[in-house]
Protein backbone atom coordinates (compact mmCIF):
# COMPACT_ATOMS: atom_id res chain seq x y z
CA UNK A 1 0.00 0.00 0.00
CA UNK A 2 2.65 2.46 -0.86
CA UNK A 3 3.83 4.97 -4.04
CA UNK A 4 6.93 5.73 -5.42
CA UNK A 5 7.18 9.79 -6.04
CA UNK A 6 10.02 11.63 -7.71
CA UNK A 7 10.13 14.85 -6.26
CA UNK A 8 11.15 18.07 -8.14
CA UNK A 9 14.93 18.70 -7.20
CA UNK A 10 15.66 15.38 -6.28
CA UNK A 11 17.00 11.90 -8.13
CA UNK A 12 15.72 9.18 -5.95
CA UNK A 13 11.82 8.11 -5.28
CA UNK A 14 10.30 8.20 -2.06
CA UNK A 15 8.18 5.96 -0.53
CA UNK A 16 4.70 7.09 0.46
CA UNK A 17 2.37 4.91 2.43
CA UNK A 18 -1.23 5.43 2.64
CA UNK A 19 -4.54 3.66 2.74
CA UNK A 20 -6.57 5.26 -0.35
CA UNK A 21 -5.19 7.09 -2.98
CA UNK A 22 -7.37 9.42 -5.18
CA UNK A 23 -7.39 9.63 -8.43
CA UNK A 24 -8.53 13.04 -9.53
CA UNK A 25 -6.78 13.12 -12.54
CA UNK A 26 -9.96 14.05 -14.77
CA UNK A 27 -10.38 12.92 -18.41
CA UNK A 28 -6.53 11.80 -18.17
CA UNK A 29 -7.77 9.42 -14.90
CA UNK A 30 -7.39 6.21 -17.30
CA UNK A 31 -3.92 6.69 -17.98
CA UNK A 32 -2.93 7.46 -14.35
CA UNK A 33 -4.12 5.00 -13.38
CA UNK A 34 -2.86 2.59 -15.92
CA UNK A 35 0.72 4.39 -14.48
CA UNK A 36 -0.15 3.13 -10.93
CA UNK A 37 -0.78 -0.65 -12.04
CA UNK A 38 -4.73 -0.46 -12.61
CA UNK A 39 -5.75 -3.15 -15.22
CA UNK A 40 -2.96 -5.12 -15.12
CA UNK A 41 -3.63 -7.58 -13.19
CA UNK A 42 -5.80 -10.75 -13.25
CA UNK A 43 -8.47 -10.83 -15.77
CA UNK A 44 -11.66 -10.85 -13.95
CA UNK A 45 -10.15 -9.08 -10.97
CA UNK A 46 -10.59 -5.88 -9.79
CA UNK A 47 -6.87 -5.13 -10.15
CA UNK A 48 -7.12 -6.49 -13.88
CA UNK A 49 -10.21 -4.00 -14.92
CA UNK A 50 -8.93 -0.73 -16.80
CA UNK A 51 -10.93 2.51 -15.78
CA UNK A 52 -12.72 3.16 -18.65
CA UNK A 53 -11.64 7.18 -18.38
CA UNK A 54 -10.54 8.74 -21.92
CA UNK A 55 -10.26 12.58 -22.76
CA UNK A 56 -12.48 13.82 -25.30
CA UNK A 57 -12.09 17.14 -26.98
CA UNK A 58 -15.58 19.16 -27.45
CA UNK A 59 -15.93 22.47 -28.27
CA UNK A 60 -18.77 24.83 -26.90
CA UNK A 61 -19.61 27.89 -28.58
CA UNK A 62 -20.89 31.15 -27.46
CA UNK A 63 -22.67 33.44 -30.27
CA UNK A 64 -25.05 36.70 -30.40
CA UNK A 65 -28.45 36.88 -32.10
CA UNK A 66 -31.25 39.84 -31.48
CA UNK A 67 -33.46 37.80 -33.95
CA UNK A 68 -32.81 34.21 -32.10
CA UNK A 69 -35.37 32.56 -29.69
CA UNK A 70 -36.42 34.23 -27.05
CA UNK A 71 -36.21 34.25 -23.15
CA UNK A 72 -38.64 31.25 -23.00
CA UNK A 73 -36.71 28.47 -25.48
CA UNK A 74 -35.54 25.49 -23.64
CA UNK A 75 -32.54 24.02 -24.22
CA UNK A 76 -33.23 22.21 -27.95
CA UNK A 77 -31.34 18.90 -29.13
CA UNK A 78 -31.32 18.36 -32.78
CA UNK A 79 -31.63 14.99 -33.95
CA UNK A 80 -28.20 15.34 -35.95
CA UNK A 81 -26.82 15.83 -31.85
CA UNK A 82 -26.35 20.03 -32.53
CA UNK A 83 -27.95 21.58 -29.33
CA UNK A 84 -28.35 24.85 -28.36
CA UNK A 85 -29.82 26.90 -24.89
CA UNK A 86 -29.82 30.60 -24.62
CA UNK A 87 -27.37 32.18 -22.25
CA UNK A 88 -28.56 35.15 -19.59
CA UNK A 89 -30.88 37.98 -20.67
CA UNK A 90 -29.34 39.03 -23.40
CA UNK A 91 -29.68 37.53 -26.88
CA UNK A 92 -26.68 35.11 -25.99
CA UNK A 93 -26.75 31.23 -27.03
CA UNK A 94 -24.66 28.36 -26.03
CA UNK A 95 -24.24 25.55 -28.27
CA UNK A 96 -21.99 22.89 -29.94
CA UNK A 97 -22.27 19.15 -30.95
CA UNK A 98 -20.23 16.17 -30.57
CA UNK A 99 -17.84 15.06 -33.33
CA UNK A 100 -18.26 11.39 -35.08
CA UNK A 101 -15.83 9.17 -34.68
CA UNK A 102 -13.52 9.83 -37.73
CA UNK A 103 -14.00 13.63 -37.06
CA UNK A 104 -12.73 13.21 -32.96
CA UNK A 105 -10.06 15.68 -32.72
CA UNK A 106 -6.65 14.86 -31.13
CA UNK A 107 -7.42 15.98 -27.19
CA UNK A 108 -3.99 17.44 -26.67
CA UNK A 109 -4.56 20.25 -28.91
CA UNK A 110 -6.28 22.87 -27.28
CA UNK A 111 -6.68 25.35 -30.51
CA UNK A 112 -10.34 25.27 -31.05
CA UNK A 113 -11.65 24.27 -34.25
CA UNK A 114 -13.77 27.12 -35.74
CA UNK A 115 -14.17 25.72 -39.06
CA UNK A 116 -16.21 22.53 -37.07
CA UNK A 117 -18.24 24.95 -36.05
CA UNK A 118 -19.05 27.06 -39.63
CA UNK A 119 -19.34 23.45 -40.95
CA UNK A 120 -20.67 21.12 -39.10
CA UNK A 121 -22.95 22.75 -36.06
CA UNK A 122 -24.06 26.06 -38.04
CA UNK A 123 -26.10 24.34 -41.10
CA UNK A 124 -27.92 22.53 -38.20
CA UNK A 125 -28.73 25.59 -36.14
CA UNK A 126 -29.74 27.48 -39.32
CA UNK A 127 -32.34 24.50 -40.31
CA UNK A 128 -33.75 24.12 -36.65
CA UNK A 129 -33.98 28.29 -35.77
CA UNK A 130 -33.89 30.34 -39.64
CA UNK A 131 -33.05 33.38 -37.58
CA UNK A 132 -29.18 32.20 -36.48
CA UNK A 133 -28.51 32.58 -39.97
CA UNK A 134 -27.41 36.12 -38.97
CA UNK A 135 -25.50 35.06 -35.78
CA UNK A 136 -22.52 36.08 -34.73
CA UNK A 137 -20.22 33.93 -32.77
CA UNK A 138 -18.91 35.56 -30.05
CA UNK A 139 -16.10 32.83 -28.21
CA UNK A 140 -15.32 29.38 -28.71
CA UNK A 141 -14.18 26.85 -26.04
Amino acid sequence: NNVHVKMDKSLEYQPVECAVVINAAGAWSGKIAELAGVGKGLPGTLQGTKLPVEPRKRYVHLWHCPQGPGLETPLVADISGVYFRREGLGSNYLGGCSPTEEEEPDPTNLNVDHDFFQNKVWPHLVQRVPSFKTLEVTKGE
